[in-house]
């Protein structure tokens, strides 16, 4: 729905927004860490805001990694070194460590822009990225790309948010040159919003079915991985854990599935392990069930890994350790596609959330019965003492499956109708 704010020119909407946060912003205080890379000619920018966003993209980043000098950008610091490790040759860059984007701009000269997933729209989705960036990247002479796009409708979270929704709404959309959605509810709402040339392009999360590529980050995970593959008992992970509700679930599941004589081995990895209260929590349920345990990033190379749970408290290896083991329990609303790449039995809990994105991928693995859905302590520890060693996904399920992918291609193409980029 349009208002009246929608009609002023957007040179006007941007004094007043301009005028606005220098009224409203306090002295920033934070120290700048980021230092500016030697450029490398055609500059490519993507950015994801998190390893999330990356991975359901990659089919497409892959692509444009081996042609174009990529210069990655997050929200969040903690991911610059898993951006690194999966794409060694590009810079990446941390938009809290940016005070000004225009020194960036100028520096890098940007000539495409890729927003993977969010935000959709002003400051629709868990993470940040302004109107101020996408407008003076446009401004340099960018070509501007969202791909694999989702709205999540949350609400901001503060004035300098509220502002921006309120006078950029419609201006946000139009600066992208393409868009590629998820599904026909998300393309009609940005087409409503200014959005053009728009093509429901479905998930590329389909595409990474076949991308069972692992890169193993150090020794130490080399020899853990070893371990659980060459190991005549299955190892079973709980992988994208993010609530202290499912600590508590797949923890007590863990030991339920010992005393019933379950032999093998168990990884938890928590989805934030950034946040050092879930590490707490984390480990003072594993002692209270009496569980040896140890933490991936305090072991050293030879050491004796004999311990009941490995704590995987590092970013960006969890698809190397799906790669290895031979069930799983996956994280409420989190991707379910990337151990099933591997040919993991599944288990998850109910009540997936709709304005995520993993939901319709949720709903179709469901559908395909892949999928064993619990809710209660005993039947996790039931899977886990069900659980053998890797048994491959069915091919009549992952045929189903491979006819959901395409998503790449579609958006590939919807680009090459304005500019020949693939």
């Amino acid at each position: 729905m349009q208002t009246v704010l929608d009609w002023l020119p957007e040179p006007l909407k941007w004094l007043i927004y301009s005028v606005a946060i220098k009224l409203l912003a306090k002295p920033a205080h934070r120290e700048l860490h980021n230092e500016l890379e030697v450029s490398d000619g055609y500059q490519c920018w993507v950015f994801c805001s998190t390893i999330g966003e990356l991975n359901a993209c990659k089919t497409l980043i892959d692509h444009l990694a081996s042609r174009f000098n990529l210069v990655f950008f997050t929200d969040r610091s903690t991911y610059i070194d898993t951006f690194k490790q999966l794409y060694p040759l590009a810079h990446v860059i941390s938009l809290e460590h940016v005070d000004a984007i225009q020194p960036t701009v100028d520096h890098y000269q940007p000539q495409q822009l890729f927003v993977c997933e969010i935000p959709g729209l002003p400051n629709d989705a868990p993470c940040k990225l302004s109107y101020d960036f996408l407008r003076r990247v446009k401004k340099a002479g960018a070509t501007l790309h969202l791909i694999n796009a989702w709205l999540y409708d949350y609400a901001p979270t503060c004035r300098q948010d509220k502002l921006e929704r309120l006078l950029f709404r419609r201006n946000y959309v139009t600066l992208f040159n393409t868009i590629a959605a998820q599904n026909e509810a998300v393309a009609n709402r940005l087409a409503e919003a200014g959005g053009q040339n728009i093509v429901v392009s479905g998930n590329m999360k389909f595409d990474a079915l076949t991308d069972t590529v692992v890169k193993v980050k150090d020794q130490m995970s080399r020899q853990l991985l070893e371990q659980y593959k060459q190991s005549a008992k299955p190892t079973f992970i709980a992988g994208c854990v993010a609530g202290f509700w499912e600590y508590q679930l797949v923890i007590p599941a863990m030991r339920w599935a010992l005393d019933k004589g379950f032999a093998g081995h168990f990884v938890i990895a928590p989805r934030h392990p950034e946040k050092p209260e879930h590490l707490t929590e984390i480990e003072k349920l594993l002692s209270q069930h009496k569980l040896t345990f140890g933490f991936k990033s305090a072991l050293e190379e030879g050491v004796d890994c004999s311990f009941q749970v490995l704590i995987l408290d590092t970013i960006g290896e969890l698809k190397s350790y799906y790669s290895a083991v031979d069930a799983a329990y996956i994280g409420l609303n989190h991707n379910v596609l990337e151990p099933l790449a591997f040919g993991l039995p599944l288990v998850v809990t109910g009540n997936w959330n709709q304005q995520f994105p993993s939901y319709p991928v949720y709903y179709e693995t469901k559908k395909l019965g892949l999928l064993y859905e619990v809710n209660s302590v005993e039947d996790i520890g039931q899977f886990i003492l069900d659980c053998k060693k890797k048994i491959l996904l069915s091919t009549d399920a992952a045929n189903k499956l491979q006819q959901l992918a395409g998503a790449t291609t579609k958006c590939k193409q919807n680009i090459n109708r304005i500019q020949p980029l693939f």
